[in-house]
């Protein structure tokens, strides 16, 4: 969850409609809206709006389940790289990153379709076991191609790029994308490594898989 999503996702659903909520880390552009939502579930469950408790789901974490069974009305579960989480028609599953905190890629499953997000990750070969054959793969992409990500724990657009090509992801979507630059670069440079099938993210966007 990156800041400001509990205000941009009301253009598009009810927050009301919204039960689960997985948090791929606790760096604050990833989880700071949380308590906005918390909160909402609390003062919509008082005026009967909303009947359903709002279940928060990551990283084992003792604080963080305080912070969120603090507030009534809501949940807590913590994951693991070994977890599997089912959740109405999906399941879950979850790698390790190479991140400064602790961090997970997360596979999406439903049928015969899947969703990997990878979250913050340098890039690692155990990326693309992960993520083989994604109907739609959402990887990050903090900096462009040259640049050092080793040491931040991102990716560079090259990285993505090379992810998306041994991965064979049907679909790709660059995301976790830097505040500077020219942004279309970052997607010619992906390109360049053999997918070609690679958009950068769009606020609002609609994606078929």
């Amino acid at each position: 969850m990156r800041y400001g999503v509990a205000q941009q996702v009301q253009h598009y659903a009810d927050l009301n409609d919204i039960h689960h909520v997985v948090l791929s880390h606790y760096h604050y552009d990833h989880f700071s809206d949380v308590g906005v939502l918390l909160f909402s579930r609390l003062v919509n469950t008082q005026l009967k709006k909303v009947n359903k408790p709002l279940s928060i789901y990551g990283p084992i974490s003792e604080q963080m389940a305080k912070r969120v069974e603090e507030v009534p009305h809501a949940t807590f579960t913590g994951y693991h790289e070994e977890s599997q989480l089912k959740i109405g028609p999906f399941t879950l599953e979850f790698k390790r990153n190479m991140h400064p905190v602790e961090a997970y890629s997360i596979k999406i499953t439903s049928g015969n379709k899947t969703i990997v997000y990878t979250s913050d990750t340098s890039y690692t070969e155990d990326l693309v076991n992960f993520a083989s054959g994604a109907d739609l793969l959402i990887t990050e992409c903090s900096l462009y191609e040259g640049m050092d990500g080793i040491s931040s724990g991102h990716m560079t657009s090259k990285e993505a790029g090379i992810l998306a090509d041994k991965s064979e992801a049907k679909a790709v979507l660059l995301t976790h994308l830097p505040h500077y630059g020219d942004l279309n670069e970052l997607v010619k440079s992906a390109k360049k490594e053999g997918n070609f099938n690679i958009r950068l993210a769009e606020v609002g966007m609609v994606v078929g898989v």
